[in-house]
């Protein structure tokens, strides 16, 4: 995979794989102390909450709104901090 991977497209058994041969290399290249100090950074990671995909409808209409001059550039803004709040209230640890 390169660095450009989509990791939100990468199935369960792929990220498994993934996680099984970085450990393997780990456990076959270290000894017992450097291998524990990075397998548990590699559980860290590995344990880590996925990008979270949010709507971002609301900001898309207020820039199509703006470009049609429906909008002012103070109405705009108002509504890219409503449409912004919206975004906020869907990221991950807000409900």
């Amino acid at each position: 995979m390169s660095a450009d991977t989509d990791w939100s497209a990468v199935s369960d058994a792929g990220r498994s794989a993934a996680y099984d041969a970085i450990d393997r290399f780990l456990r076959n290249n270290m000894d017992d102390e450097a291998y524990a100090a990075y397998v548990e950074h590699l559980e860290a990671l590995w344990a880590a909450v996925p990008a979270q995909a949010v709507d971002l409808g609301p900001v898309r209409d207020v820039f199509r709104r703006w470009h049609a001059n429906e909008l002012n550039s103070t109405d705009a803004m108002l509504a890219l901090v409503e449409a912004l709040a919206v975004i906020d209230s869907q990221a991950v640890g807000n409900g």
